[in-house]
């Protein structure tokens, strides 16, 4: 059985994956298609320190290609389908960029890149944007991601500075292209099924070795009271300025 989650993150999207590759014997591809940007991402830190002969294969799309493939050679397996995979990084939206130069990194052909038709089960989970925005960029700043069900601990107070503003509209911007992803499915009609509802059902918390924080982000973000219109105002902007963006 071939089994992809289309999802982003924040969505407990890794304990879904964990628990039905464990019920269903799967391969658990994780977040595989991210080594692809780990490459891009060393290559440029190689040439900021001027190392003209790093040997690297950085042609993007032929290194998702690679892994598309080697993941379908597998019987079963479940992998993870983020928007954001199929984005060059970096994976921020700076103030100064357009929506082309944007538009300009992203693959379309999600029946190319993702193989999105040869999944025998497609899952679909999204997650409120407000709550899942801060959960974002709260994780990004601490790079606490997890939190294990064994450990106590008490999370940190962050203050959001314009880098993290940059990380907020883009993890908005993946918001959007999910919701096109979900599009494209319809308008193929590819079966999917989608948990948005219903995620609990698919998440065994005896198997698994996290737990949900229910962290209170208003409370751990020292400025988050200037988050809500932010975040409105940007998908706006978004939803406006990728009307005509389409999957394919």
């Amino acid at each position: 059985m071939k089994i992809g989650l289309i999802s982003r993150g924040r969505t407990q999207s890794s304990a879904i994956v964990r628990t039905l590759s464990k019920e269903y014997d799967l391969d658990d591809n994780f977040e595989l298609y991210f080594q692809a940007h780990s490459h891009i991402i060393k290559y440029q830190y190689a040439k900021t320190l001027g190392n003209k002969n790093y040997n690297l294969n950085i042609d993007f799309q032929n290194q998702l290609k690679t892994i598309t493939n080697s993941i379908f050679l597998k019987k079963n397996f479940i992998c993870k389908l983020w928007p954001s995979m199929l984005i060059e990084p970096p994976s921020k939206f700076e103030k100064n960029q357009t929506f082309n130069n944007i538009k300009n990194k992203i693959i379309f052909n999600i029946s190319e890149y993702f193989r999105i038709k040869d999944y025998d089960q497609l899952y679909y989970i999204s997650k409120d944007l407000h709550h899942s925005t801060l959960s974002w960029v709260y994780t990004k700043k601490t790079k606490l991601f997890h939190r294990s069900k064994f450990t106590e601990y008490t999370p940190p107070l962050i203050t959001i500075d314009d880098n993290d503003l940059d990380i907020i509209r883009f993890y908005i911007l993946e918001y959007c292209l999910q919701e096109k992803i979900k599009d494209f499915l319809c308008e193929q009609k590819i079966p999917y099924i989608d948990i948005t509802e219903t995620y609990s059902q698919y998440i065994d918390t005896d198997s698994i070795k996290t737990t949900v924080t229910n962290n209170d982000y208003t409370k751990l973000i020292t400025n988050s009271d200037m988050l809500p219109k932010f975040i409105d105002d940007w998908y706006k902007v978004c939803c406006e300025n990728t009307k005509d963006w389409k999957y394919y």
